[in-house]
């Protein structure tokens, strides 16, 4: 599928000139005009113009007539399209604006505001060099993307604490017509978000994805800490009108969240899936600790419209194996986890918390994952969880409120002729189990096995195997 991109179309080609020095200079915005002396417009042109790092920053008085007083936000509205960043290591830092003022202005959020709904069909920023860093601004309402950093050369550039797609305050959606902000061609090697509330981009309302990661060598991003598709507190639902995260077109290696506290993203309330790795070569992509369709505490639910994760690239891994890796995919409105498809192939979905969606907890169809057989539970009693599965393959048991896998209760290896014995006792109600081979496919949930129940009426498991029944 095609789509229309803006002000992507053409390389940036740089001429080096050794002889000159790199200076390291700030610059400042004093005034909101769109162009000009003291403008953002003329900062950024004149950061392009030094080869070498520069920091934008905003000393913009309260008598400025681009100052909002009841919300303590200077918005500047740009005509045309901003100056592309040429020159590698510009920082365009919208907090240096409290700093000017000596108080939080905002205190729902940034001080800055782009407004782009007189730019035309426009981006909001674009980046085309490496080492550049966005942090603390708003942007909205602009006809293309909000931040579009693109080409080979847009390595290594980090956006950080800003709110685009939304209002000042992060609770109205004023999207940008694309997605909010996409890597593009070749752009790679990019931090979006951090661990820290600070690092933190709110990433919701806008009229395709929240976070795009688009085409070959689109590879080695990081999208960690975020809210994309909720509001600022992440207690209300503010959804992008396609995925949340949509990877895809051969962009790989790619990492969605993170094992670190801090680094998880909510990822809900989107119209179409929370994340989307999607076709032949969109491989090797990483979700760790994401919370995929509750609120920013994982108790609410605020389900995107579609499955939580689709996948139809190869050898992604969904969760991990590490504990704390795993991915908290709830209240979807189909499956939790869909995976579809002769490419997809060899993607390891483990150790996630996957309950409460619409449709089934793991769907492989179309070839997705070879259809690999689910593991079949015989029996559960005093000596564990019994039962048969693909030969060789790792098996997880999971406890549940009805057939998905809300615990991860462990794991234990299938053997040479499948059968399995996980030595544990489950939580319950409902007992149900995955297997993945040795290439990486995991299976779609076993059927649910209940507990025993005796006659005293408690469950137990006291006896060597219950006959089963499906909730």
């Amino acid at each position: 599928m095609c789509r229309p991109l803006f002000r992507i179309a053409s390389a940036v080609v740089f001429t080096a000139i050794a002889a000159l020095p790199l200076f390291a200079d700030t610059l400042t915005v004093t005034q909101t005009v769109d162009s000009g002396p003291g403008s953002l417009r003329q900062a950024l042109t004149d950061a392009d113009a030094n080869p070498g790092p520069d920091t934008v920053v905003f000393n913009i008085p309260v008598s400025d007539p681009g100052f909002n007083a009841a919300v303590g936000v200077w918005t500047i509205q740009p005509q045309t399209a901003l100056p592309e960043l040429t020159d590698d290591g510009t920082t365009i830092d919208g907090s240096t604006q409290a700093v000017f003022i000596g108080a939080d202005t905002n205190p729902l959020g940034p001080e800055i505001e782009l407004d782009g709904s007189s730019a035309g069909a426009e981006n909001g920023l674009a980046i085309a060099s490496s080492g550049n860093t966005v942090h603390g601004l708003v942007i909205n309402r602009f006809a293309a993307f909000g931040i579009n950093i693109y080409n080979r050369l847009a390595t290594y550039n980090t956006v950080t604490g800003c709110y685009i797609g939304t209002d000042p305050t992060g609770t109205i959606a004023q999207g940008n017509g694309f997605s909010g902000i996409i890597l593009y061609n070749g752009a790679a090697d990019c931090t979006i978000g951090g661990a820290t509330a600070t690092h933190r981009n709110v990433v919701s309302g806008n009229g395709w994805s929240g976070v795009e990661i688009q085409a070959w060598n689109a590879d080695n991003n990081v999208v960690i800490g975020n809210y994309i598709g909720v509001n600022a507190t992440g207690n209300a639902a503010l959804g992008n009108d396609r995925e949340g995260v949509n990877i895809w077109s051969g962009a790989t290696g790619n990492r969605i969240g993170g094992a670190n506290p801090g680094e998880s993203n909510v990822i809900s309330a989107n119209q179409w899936a929370g994340v989307s790795l999607g076709g032949a070569g969109t491989d090797l992509n990483v979700l760790h600790g994401n919370l995929i369709g509750t609120d920013a505490t994982g108790t609410v639910l605020f389900g995107n419209g579609h499955s939580g994760i689709q996948i139809s690239g190869a050898s992604n891994i969904i969760g991990g194996s590490g504990g704390n890796e795993g991915n908290l995919i709830s209240g979807n409105g189909s499956d939790g986890v869909a995976v579809g498809g002769a490419s997809g192939i060899g993607n390891s979905i483990r150790q996630n918390s996957i309950t409460a969606n619409s449709g089934i907890g793991i769907r492989n169809l179309d070839g997705g994952n070879g259809e690999l057989s689910p593991p079949v539970i015989i029996s559960i009693g005093t000596a564990g969880v019994s039962g048969t599965a693909p030969p060789d393959s790792t098996v997880e048991i999971f406890s549940d409120e009805e057939d998905e896998g809300r615990v991860f209760e462990g794991s234990v290896s299938a053997g040479a002729a499948g059968d399995f014995l996980w030595a544990g006792t489950p939580t319950g109600p409902w007992v149900t189990a995955t297997a993945t081979d040795a290439i990486g496919n995991t299976s779609q949930f076993s059927a649910p096995s209940s507990l025993p129940i005796f006659a005293d009426g408690f469950e137990d498991g006291t006896v060597s195997a219950w006959s089963v029944s499906v909730p």
